[in-house]
């Protein structure tokens, strides 16, 4: 879509917490932090629910669908 590769490198949560307490970050909070992206990585489904056409009172559709229909956007966000 974007017409370059992309990489993920997962980080080491415990490197992560230690590194924003290093910044003057509580660590209870940098933990916290570090918890909620880990969450991301739980099991989730691509497909658009029913819940979007009811909302938007359009067709839902994937991310993948939107970025092909938005290629600009990606790359040069809107100013909100």
């Amino acid at each position: 879509m974007l017409g370059r590769d992309l990489r993920y490198a997962e980080a080491d949560p415990a490197g992560s917490v230690a590194q924003m307490v290093s910044y003057g970050m509580p660590e209870d909070l940098a933990s916290a932090i570090i918890e909620q992206f880990r969450s991301t990585l739980e099991p989730w489904s691509a497909e658009p629910t029913s819940d979007v056409t009811a909302v938007t009172k359009r067709p839902a559709r994937t991310f993948a669908d939107w970025a092909q229909a938005h290629p600009t956007e990606l790359l040069t966000p809107t100013s909100w």
